[in-house]
């Protein structure tokens, strides 16, 4: 929390300044910002920025561009007439992720938006990868086919030779930036016919391009990592017509969004296999998400009641559907005749679903102490998708197998609340509810569930000195009608139950208060704390598989001093710890082969702020320092007591601990010239250190490298390879950006 007297004006100036842009502007002091002309007034600022990056600059630079170079940047430029006003903003011109907006208005006529947005994602600078076509140093494909390829004579050798396996993969192997890049151009136009009648229309558009790491597995004894093509355009539009008096509203309206899928089917040759042979193909294939579309009509509408009662309600129907190409069950010229389309039982998915969704909103005070509130809502996910027959199939460690038809899931869901509160004296508000949670899952090993919330709050506000707010709630989630077929068709245990529908008992507790002893200081303090027991009724406790109990524990605190405008000191703190106990099991009928993960995480944050405004005259000093760590370990326990004994059986491997600490610190100096002309510097130093076993590279002697060693470790490191890498990793980083920058007002 800080504490600040800043000018309205001020805060249309930094309106649409965030600190993902990667610019460091800041608010000048009130007193310094009182443009000559309240019709016409903005903000400009350019400069040179420059950044230094040791380490992994992709993660510094995930969300956003920070290269060095130049930038021009308008946070607002507004402007006003007796009939019309118009605001404009441009953040970073010309980089990465530039952002144009512009707002025209007549007030209580027509309102037009515009905006254009680029979003990057920078996933690694120093990805490598074998085949071909490769991504350009934007990210993008240059006219994908559909086939990541390699050389015919590779694939021979190394069929004919498999020693020649990682020699081939790692002279073929050439480095290429992964990125991905959101675009988005929107437009709304708000229309006020009358007093009473209001038209709205909406649009958006949005493209994705660029590539990212992807799975692309031939089996469980080669996986590979390949460049996926990411290609797709995303159309939504929606318009409404509204009409609204002193007591009541009602609105229709129509809302469709259509999914455009550039590279539905991608495919990969096998690096160790040039011709396709029973047991194993030469090519792989797989699918992205499908074109689709989605579309709802719906209506909504309110009314107020005399005696301070008021109800709304909304209904949608839509329905959602996806009819793409479907392939054959295999590319393997060597297993015929699932390989052809003539074997499957239809052409196209015909997929579709009837979506529908209702709310009620009920509130009313009959008296300033007393309120009741209450809400339903319903949803529907009808899935009309014909049924599909299958045979056989083959499966992924190219193998055929007997087939099953597929079931296709849809949902039904239930939500009530109610809640009560009593005002008393002192502003304090005491309020109990009743949540209720129903669904019915037609596939799922529970047919329905049914969860039961009770809560208790107390609220102290409009104090001066105290702000209190507290709340309690116990649930209790039970499953109706258990279907262990679902379980038998899926080879899972009789006793594995889903998180998300098993029985589950939760208590929850939240505390969050304020204190301002004087004006000049405030603190604030907060507590949350969650505890989940997961229930097997069907089963004996060593019997239960799937996660056991959650525990959540998140508490801070923090400080803020404000003497005056012209200093601010502050600091936080916030400590979080989640914890967590799952049961599985690697065979099916060998207890000894049983075993637990005991998940411990912990974070630490600190945050610390001090503004110096106006100590020297005209200058404004700012600094800031941010520190998160975290660690994680997953703790083994295996045998049929769960023992960490080494010489229990089926005993799993413990994993190293996960770690990550990143800090960092920011200075900002502005001196204003004049009134409405500023000089400033800007510094940022950040670093990030990570630790992570599931993305680092195992040793050194692989880091260069894309192709993995054998499993076996009695086969020679150069003989073999069991899997093909991109060498996307998490890696640290230390970083220093740096801004110079001439701020113009008007």
């Amino acid at each position: 929390m800080r504490i600040k007297g800043v000018s309205t004006v001020a805060a249309f100036l930094v309106a649409s300044v965030t600190q993902a842009s990667g610019q460091t502007q800041t608010p000048p002091s009130s007193d310094l910002l009182r443009p000559a002309n309240p019709a016409v007034f903005g903000q400009l600022d350019f400069g040179g920025r420059f950044t230094g990056v040791t380490g992994d600059e992709a993660r510094y630079q995930r969300y956003r561009d920070l290269r060095a170079g130049a930038f021009v940047d308008m946070p607002m430029y507004h402007r006003e007439t007796d009939r019309w006003w118009t605001s404009f903003s441009v953040r970073n011109t010309g980089y990465r992720d530039q952002r144009y907006t512009l707002t025209a208005a007549r007030p209580g006529r027509v309102t037009v938006r515009f905006i254009y947005d680029q979003t990057p994602t920078f996933i690694s600078a120093d990805t490598r990868t074998p085949y071909s076509p490769r991504p350009q140093d934007n990210g993008f494909y240059d006219n994908f086919d559909g086939r990541l390829s390699l050389p015919d004579t590779a694939q021979n050798t190394v069929q004919n030779n498999p020693t020649l396996a990682r020699e081939q993969v790692e002279n073929l192997a050439v480095g290429f930036p992964s990125r991905i890049r959101r675009d988005s151009l929107g437009l709304d136009l708000t229309f006020n016919v009358n007093e009473a009648w209001r038209t709205k229309v909406k649009y958006l558009n949005t493209k994705k391009e660029g590539s990212m790491p992807w799975g692309a597995s031939f089996g469980f004894n080669l996986p590979i990592e390949i460049a996926l093509p990411i290609d797709t355009r995303t159309n939504d539009l929606g318009a409404l017509l509204e009409w609204t008096n002193n007591r009541g509203m009602f609105r229709v309206g129509y809302d469709g969004s259509w999914f455009d899928q550039r590279v539905p089917v991608y495919a990969w040759d096998n690096p160790l296999r040039l011709t396709d042979q029973t047991n194993g193909t030469s090519i792989g294939r797989g699918t992205q998400w499908p074109s689709n579309s989605l579309y709802y009509v719906n209506f909504g509408g309110a009314y107020r009641f005399p005696s301070r009662t008021s109800v709304n309600a909304t209904v949608s129907i839509g329905q959602a559907t996806q009819n793409e190409a479907l392939l054959p069950y295999t590319i393997n010229t060597a297993i015929p005749p699932l390989n052809n389309l003539s074997s499957l039982d239809r052409a196209t998915a015909e997929a579709k679903a009837d979506i529908g969704a209702a709310t009620v909103n009920f509130v009313t005070r009959p008296s300033r102490k007393f309120d009741v509130t209450a809400r339903y809502r319903f949803s529907r996910y009808d899935n009309k998708t014909p049924h599909f027959e299958r045979s056989e199939y083959v499966r992924l460690d190219q193998v055929r197998a007997p087939g099953g038809s597929p079931e296709f899931h849809g949902y039904t869901r239930n939500n009530l609340d109610l809640d009560a509160a009593y005002t008393g004296p002192g502003s304090t508000t005491f309020r109990v509810g009743y949540g209720y949670a129903g669904a019915d899952f037609p596939q799922r090993i529970y047919f329905a569930s049914n969860d039961n919330t009770f809560r208790a709050s107390v609220d102290t506000v409009g104090n001066q000195y105290v702000t209190f707010r507290s709340l309690y709630e116990h649930a209790r989630r039970r499953g109706d009608g258990f279907h262990a077929a679902v379980l038998q068709a899926a080879n899972e245990k009789l006793g594995m139950r889903h998180y998300d529908v098993a029985d589950r008992d939760r208590d929850r507790v939240t505390i969050v208060t304020n204190l301002m002893p004087t004006g000049d200081v405030g603190v604030n303090a907060s507590v949350a704390w969650t505890k989940d027991t997961y229930l097997n009724p069907e089963q004996a406790s060593e019997n239960s598989f799937g996660l056991q109990d959650y525990t959540s524990q998140t508490y801070g605190i923090g400080i803020d001093y404000v003497p005056g405008e012209a200093v601010g000191v502050g600091a936080s703190y916030n400590y979080d710890k989640y914890g967590g106990l799952s049961r599985s099991s690697r065979t099916f009928d060998d207890p000894a082969s049983n075993w637990t993960t005991d998940e411990d995480q912990k974070g630490h944050s600190v945050i610390a702020y001090v503004d110096l405004l106006k100590i020297i005259q005209n200058t404004e000093v700012r600094f800031s320092y941010d520190f998160s760590k975290y660690n994680g370990m997953y703790f083994y326990a295996t045998g049929p007591a769960y023992s960490p004994s080494p010489t229990a059986p089926g005993r799993v491997a413990q994993l190293p601990e996960l770690t990550a600490n990143e800090s960092r610190l920011s200075a900002d100096l502005r001196y204003f010239i004049r009134r409405n002309v500023a000089v400033g510097i800007a510094y940022w130093y950040d670093n990030y250190k990570v630790s992570d076993f599931a993305l680092e590279p195992l040793d050194e002697a692989f880091v260069s490298g894309v192709a993995r060693p054998p499993i076996d470790e009695s086969q020679p490191v150069n003989s073999a390879i069991n899997g093909v890498v991109l060498r996307y990793y998490y890696r640290p980083y230390t970083s220093h950006t740096a801004w110079a920058r001439l701020t113009y007002l008007w």
